[in-house]
This record gives structure tokens, C-alpha cells and sequence, in this order.
């Protein structure tokens, strides 16, 4: 446009200039035809200077008009190039302009589309971070409390051989009676841990389980060991149902998170174990009498409630999830006219409720063959993880070690639950493509626990010929062996015994915490008998070693868990492929 302009004036200035001549040249001509007309012939001096001023004036005037004619023509030319030029910056203009709206537009619609991409990518990376905080920090809540839940109650493995020298039917016996309050609260505490909510349940028995540990410390007689014994098993039968109840309900259909917080919580489990066993029980059995060791595990178990009441006293949503659920079972079965027609809630109207509730919840887990095999496989595994019970009077009778290192010595189940809770890859298990691959996943490892208590049954048979022996060298070998035999059959059945139950029980639906609570009672139920078994057999002496029989009694026990777990993940599996079809 500023070149136009320019352009322009240059021109007007010139053909003002040939304006000015031309009108010049024609005010001559002019004045010079009027001096002729007026002037005669005659009068000039020669006749042939009038036709010579007559054909310089025609050719001035052809030269004038060819003259107008040209600055005419270059007028219109200039105009014409000054339009031509001046529409064809105004269209470059125009293109160029949209062009550069164009690269705006697109480059502010790529700016958007990166700072929205930037946005989602943090926003969702926020909130990943937060939900893995948040699980993180319920499974860390979890784990703490389990874990002071089982330092108070492993306690007693440890204390038990050192107790004025009981003989060997002793400490069997005790642990017989406890495992029956533990068998008799996982069936009791499973609808009172749904009734009432998971968190307000572990605080209920937590401190109960303190006071059972604080009048363990002052009884006097077998009798009195027991009883408390049996109360801090019933207290603390509740606990492993509870957590697991909590962690299910908040990673749902996620199988992973699932595992991954339940081996937290056994890990938590075997380190306090191996923290009581190695480092509280040797060292202070030492110095102080046993009963100071059971008083600080009534602190722990306090500290433990302490832990759940401030960090987990909102997570009791499992209550509310069954009442939702058993409303619609009551609406699609017509069970609950009679509570339809009241609109005020009686007390007795609640009471039949919630009779209806565990009534139909009880019907939910006993009529599933999935509970029978898999309480049946858990009764059996729990003999196995309940070996160190034993395994401590064993390390006496067998090897020669000492009554006070002898409970220590059992940190080899510990220690080996806690390596094949951290080994086996529960992905291989979930993400197995056929049955076969899930039922071969497990079979290996219940090979592996029977083989390994094969092996305890022969060093029993050994230590018939070590203990004539003077040297101490045959004991140290034979308490080498055993301690790896034992590290090795807790090892292979720690995957099955933690993690299959919590499997198991997505399949139950609101009804998780009664089937996990008699599923651990089931384990109960079949623990009570064959430890009492165990004793008389020690006892007795039978077939002159007593101890091997034991020994090769669970064994073939071990055996017939691992084929109601095949059976169990059988109809575990087809069940989870119908839900999804």
C-alpha cells in the first residue's frame, strides 16, 4: 500500500508538468494564428514564410495532440498498474493473513492439544500417586497391626519349652486346647467382624487379646496356660479375617493389589515371628523370666489396637456393602415383606433381620462345595504353618539344644515362609492361561511340603542313633538338616496357605468375611486333634519312635490338602468363567 501511494504522486507531478507545456505551446499557436488573420499576406516580406508558419504550427499540433495522447495513454497505464498492483498487494495481503491466521490457529490448536495432554498426564499421574499412597498406607496400617497383633501371640512358641521344664506332652497339649478357642472364634467371630465392621472388631479383640496375654503371664498351673492360651487364640482368630476383609474390599477385582497386600500382611506376620524368636526371646528369656516376656506382648497387642483405632476406624464399609447386598437378596427372594410394610424400624424387627442375615449368609457358604475343599485344603496347610508349635520340643528331644534356643531355633519356618511368600510369582497363578498351568503351579509346591516332612520323619529315626552318640557334632549336623527341612516345608506351603484363601473368597461376594473366617476354622478344626494325636504319639513312644509317626502322619495329611486344592481351584476356575461369560 505505502508503495502505491508513492507511486502515485510521482506520477501526478509529471503530467502536471506536461500539462503546463502543452497549455504553454497552445497560448502560442493561439496568439500567433491571431497575429495571422489580423496581419495581412502582403505585408510579410515573403509570401513563402506564411505556408512555412502555416506547416510549423500543424506539426506543433500533431506533436501536441500526439503528445496529450501519449500522457493519456501513460495515465491510464499508470492507473491501471497502480490498481493492477494495488489489488495484488491487497491479495497477497489478504493470503498472507490468512496464513498467518492459519499457523496461529494451528499453532495454538497444537499448544491447546500439548497443555491438555500435559494436564490429563499429571492430573492422572496425581491421582495414580494418590490412590497408590492411599493403599500403600492402609496396607501399611495393616501390616503394623498384624504384625504387634503377632509378636503378643508368638510369644507363647517361644515361652512354651521354657516354662519349668514341662515334659513333652506339655506343651501339646496347651496348644491342642488353644487351637480350640482359635476354632471356635473363627466361627463365631466371622458374622460378629461383619456385624459390627472390620476395624471396630480388631479393636475389640485386640485389646482382648492383650488381657488374655497379661493373665497369661500370671497363671500357675497347665490348666490356667491353657485357658489363656485358648483366649488369646480366640482373640486373635479374628484378625486375619478382619485385614483380609479390608483388603479385598479395597482392591475389588484387582488380583494383583490383592496379593500384593496380603503378602504384606503375611510377611508382617513371619517378621514378627522372626523378631520375637531371634531377637526378643533369646535374648530376654536370658536375663528376665518368661512371664516379663508375656507382659510386653500384652503391650504389644495393645499398641497394635492403638494403631488400628487411628488408622483404620473408617474402613468398615464391608458392613454396609452386605446390608446392601442381603436387601436385594431379601427383595428378589420375597423374604422381607413383613419389613416393607413398617416404616419405623423396631427392635425386634432389627433382631430378626439380622438373624435373617446370618441365616442366609450361613446357607451362602455352607452350600458351596468351594468352601468344603477349600477349608479342607486350609485345615490341612495350617498344620503345616503351624509346625513351629512343636518344632521347638523337637529341637529339644532330637538334637540336644538347649530349652532356652530351642524356641528361637523355629525362626527356620519363619524365615522360610517369609522366602517363599517373596519368591513364588503370584502372576504366574493369575495370569495362567488354563487350568492345568494354575493346578501345576501349586502341585509343585505341595510336593515340596510333603517331601520336606518326609525328611523331618527320618531325622527322627536318626536321632534315636545320634542322641547315644558323645561327640557333638552328629547333634550339630542333625539341627542343621532339621532346621532346613523345616525352612523348606514352610516355604512350599506358604503361597497356598496365604493367598489362595483370599482368592477364594471373591467368589463369596459380600459373604467374604464368614467364608475366610471358617475357612481359618476349618484349619483350626483339623489342627485341635492331630497336635493332640501328636502328643500321645511323642508321648507313648509308638513303634519306638514316636516322633517319626508324627512326622509321617502329617505328611500323608499334607498330601490329601493338596488334592482338595486342585479340587478347589477347579471350581474356583469354572465359576470365574461362567461370571464372565
Amino acid at each position: 500500500m505505502r508503495y502505491y501511494f508513492i507511486h502515485n504522486s510521482t506520477t501526478t507531478t509529471k503530467q502536471n508538468r506536461q500539462h503546463v507545456t502543452v497549455t504553454l505551446q497552445l497560448l502560442i499557436i493561439s496568439i500567433l494564428l491571431l497575429f495571422d488573420c489580423v496581419t495581412p499576406a502582403s505585408s510579410f516580406p515573403n509570401s513563402s514564410a506564411s505556408g512555412v508558419r502555416r506547416q510549423m504550427i500543424q506539426q506543433t499540433d500533431n506533436d501536441n495532440a500526439k503528445t496529450l495522447m501519449m500522457s493519456r495513454h501513460h495515465r491510464g497505464g499508470a492507473l491501471q498498474m497502480a490498481e493492477s498492483s494495488m489489488s495484488a498487494s491487497v491479495l497477497n495481503g489478504n493470503h498472507r493473513q490468512r496464513q498467518r491466521q492459519r499457523v496461529l490457529v494451528s499453532s495454538g490448536a497444537d499448544e491447546l492439544r500439548r497443555s491438555n495432554a500435559a494436564h490429563t498426564a499429571t492430573t492422572t499421574l496425581l491421582q495414580k500417586w494418590i490412590r497408590a499412597i492411599q493403599m500403600r498406607k492402609i496396607d501399611a496400617s495393616v501390616s503394623v497391626a498384624y504384625f504387634l497383633s503377632m509378636a503378643c501371640l508368638g510369644s507363647i512358641v517361644v515361652l512354651l519349652p521354657t516354662i519349668s521344664e514341662l515334659p513333652p506332652s506339655a506343651p501339646m497339649t496347651i496348644s491342642s486346647l488353644a487351637t480350640i478357642g482359635g476354632a471356635i472364634g473363627k466361627f463365631i467371630n466371622g458374622f460378629v467382624c461383619q456385624t459390627i465392621g472390620c476395624s471396630t472388631c480388631a479393636v475389640v479383640y485386640l485389646l482382648g487379646l492383650s488381657c488374655f496375654s497379661l493373665a497369661f503371664s500370671h497363671a500357675t498351673t497347665i490348666r490356667t496356660l491353657a485357658l489363656c492360651g485358648a483366649g488369646m487364640e480366640f482373640a486373635h482368630s479374628i484378625m486375619w479375617t478382619s485385614f483380609a476383609v479390608i483388603l479385598s474390599t479395597h482392591y475389588g477385582s484387582d488380583g494383583i493389589g490383592l496379593a500384593r497386600g496380603m503378602t504384606a500382611m503375611a510377611l508382617s506376620s513371619s517378621a514378627a515371628s522372626l523378631f520375637v524368636k531371634c531377637f526378643v526371646g533369646p535374648v530376654l528369656l536370658k536375663v528376665a523370666d518368661w512371664r516379663v516376656m508375656a507382659k510386653l506382648g500384652a503391650a504389644s497387642a495393645f499398641v497394635g489396637c492403638l494403631v488400628v483405632h487411628f488408622m483404620l476406624r473408617n474402613v468398615d464399609v464391608e458392613k454396609n456393602n452386605h446390608d446392601h447386598d442381603f436387601k436385594k437378596d431379601e427383595q428378589n427372594d420375597n423374604q422381607s415383606n413383613s419389613f416393607r410394610k413398617k416404616k419405623k424400624t423396631t427392635v425386634s424387627g432389627a433382631s430378626e433381620q439380622k438373624a435373617n442375615t446370618i441365616r442366609a449368609s450361613l446357607q451362602a457358604v455352607v452350600r458351596n462345595k468351594l468352601f468344603w475343599y477349600a477349608g479342607g485344603a486350609q485345615g490341612f496347610a495350617t498344620l503345616a504353618r503351624s509346625s513351629d508349635k512343636i518344632l521347638g520340643v523337637f529341637y529339644r528331644d532330637c538334637t540336644g539344644v538347649p530349652a532356652y534356643l530351642s524356641g528361637g531355633l523355629t525362626c527356620s519356618v519363619t524365615l522360610g515362609l517369609m522366602h517363599g511368600l517373596t519368591t513364588s510369582r503370584t502372576g504366574d497363578f493369575v495370569d495362567a492361561p488354563d487350568l492345568k498351568h494354575k493346578q501345576a503351579f501349586v502341585r509343585t509346591r505341595y510336593i515340596r511340603t510333603v517331601s520336606a516332612t518326609l525328611l523331618l520323619a527320618l531325622l527322627a529315626i536318626a536321632s534315636n542313633t545320634v542322641r547315644s552318640s558323645s561327640t557333638s557334632n552328629p547333634n550339630i549336623l542333625l539341627t542343621i538338616v532339621t532346621a532346613v527341612s523345616s525352612g523348606v516345608l514352610a516355604s512350599s506351603i506358604a503361597w497356598p496357605f496365604y493367598q489362595l484363601p483370599a482368592m477364594f473368597s471373591m467368589a463369596f461376594g459380600a459373604n467374604k468375611a464368614v467364608f475366610l473366617s471358617f475357612v481359618d476354622g476349618m484349619g483350626f478344626l483339623w489342627s485341635s486333634p492331630v497336635w493332640a494325636a501328636a502328643g500321645w504319639l511323642v508321648q507313648n513312644n509308638v513303634l519306638g519312635c514316636g516322633w517319626a509317626v508324627a512326622w509321617g502322619c502329617l505328611a500323608v495329611l499334607l498330601g490329601v490338602g493338596g488334592v482338595l486344592s486342585f479340587k478347589a481351584i477347579d471350581g474356583h476356575y469354572y465359576a470365574a468363567a461362567d461370571a464372565d461369560a
